[in-house]
């Protein structure tokens, strides 16, 4: 796995390659050696250095609400950092409701995840982050109200579930989680979003709900089971509460210089993932050449050969 991370990121930082291999070999796989796509993030360091991190994150499938709230257009890619997160089932179809309760809570940046947002409040939010209250809509259709309670223990937030009777006029504050950062990947290959540093982690939820006792009740729910698969969608939960995120810290002297580094780490990161998750053969046509070796002498060998 170095000797890939060496060739995708490059011989002159053999050390950086070294702990990109260290980083995902730790979290990309699990306890009987297979392969976890666990998520591993680059982002931008405070000191002149390269940093590591394993923490623990959520993961879930999901996309944005609308491509207007891309912090990265590039990368097809929404991060947000230190912000409130507000979680319910509803589709949220009335804009002045919304705003309303916007108001209300009085917070500068909130994720907002719900199964669908109209095309009115999708307007209303974009103009309400151009007036100064950011705002990220997530849409997670794909999340039963089970999952929607996992991800609100894991920011310390509560569900507001319309089959419980919850209205959108009685949130306040403390209905709220928080999370330390949000990355939402919105391509045609990959919808899904990751949050890291979840509130739950480090406090009691209103309930008294921690992440630790949330995970014994799942255990607790799966030895019960006998449903092969309900069994299986408990493990998934008990993993996607459980699972770790890898953190690399990319510092440099110049932004430009640090833009630089974390593209180059961000291809070792996919280089190795992929090397893990589907093996890998020698380079620079070496296996073209084995194979062709194999074959009787003819025009595909000669081309096989070429390279």
């Amino acid at each position: 796995l170095e000797k890939i991370s060496v060739v995708s990121i490059g011989k002159e930082d053999i050390d950086v390659a070294k702990t990109v291999a260290k980083m995902v070999w730790e979290i990309g796989r699990d306890a009987n050696g297979n392969f976890v796509d666990n998520h591993v993030d680059v982002v931008e360091g405070y000191k002149r250095e390269i940093e590591t991190e394993v923490i623990r994150g959520m993961r879930f499938p999901s996309k944005l609400a609308h491509r207007a709230f891309l912090t990265n257009p590039e990368r097809f890619e929404m991060v947000a950092e230190d912000v409130a997160v507000f979680i319910t089932n509803y589709k949220l179809d009335n804009p002045y409701q919304v705003v309303e309760f916007l108001n209300k809570v009085k917070t500068p940046k909130i994720a907002i995840f719900a199964p669908d947002f109209s095309p009115m409040t999708i307007k209303s939010l974009i103009q309400t982050t151009q007036n100064g209250i950011f705002c990220y809509p997530v849409k997670c259709p794909a999340l039963r109200t089970e999952q929607l309670e996992d991800l609100a223990i894991y920011c310390g937030a509560r569900v507001i579930d319309k089959e419980t009777g919850g209205k959108l006029e009685n949130v306040t504050r403390e209905d709220l989680g928080f999370a330390e950062r949000i990355v939402v990947k919105d391509t045609e290959n990959k919808e899904d979003a990751v949050l890291l540093g979840g509130r739950g982690e480090k406090v009691k939820r209103g309930d008294g709900t921690t992440i630790d006792e949330r995970v014994k009740v799942l255990k607790k729910q799966m030895t019960e089971s006998r449903n092969e698969i309900t069994t299986i969608s408990l493990q998934k939960r008990i993993a996607n509460l459980s699972s770790a995120v890898g953190i690399i810290r990319v510092g440099a002297t110049t932004s430009a210089e640090g833009l630089y580094l974390k593209l180059k780490i961000e291809d070792g990161v996919y280089a190795c993932k992929a090397a893990l998750q589907e093996g890998y053969v020698q380079g620079g046509g070496l296996c073209l050449q084995a194979i062709a070796k194999k074959l009787p002498k003819n025009i595909l060998t000669e081309s096989l050969q070429a390279p």
